[in-house]
């Protein structure tokens, strides 16, 4: 990632086999232009998801509420 990205928030989400989701923030809102590697820590056991019956995870950039088309940059 770099400077030069869009200022963009970053979230994982985790589905499972139910089709309960979870999703996780980036508490930094400008997350996509850090330049360093970046520890993202979270209390995994709050997720309300089985976490045996993970079906797919995924990493997403921008407002997971409310998906714009737009941005650029690189991860």
């Amino acid at each position: 990632m770099a400077p030069a990205n869009s200022a963009e928030p970053m979230f994982i989400e985790l589905k499972d086999t139910s089709g309960a989701t979870a999703v996780v923030r980036h508490p930094d809102p400008a997350a996509t232009q850090k330049t360093d590697w970046t520890d993202w820590s979270f209390h995994i056991g709050r997720l309300e998801v089985d976490l045996s019956a993970i079906r797919s995870v995924g990493l997403g950039i921008g407002d997971v509420d409310n998906p714009t088309p737009g941005g650029t940059g690189m991860i």
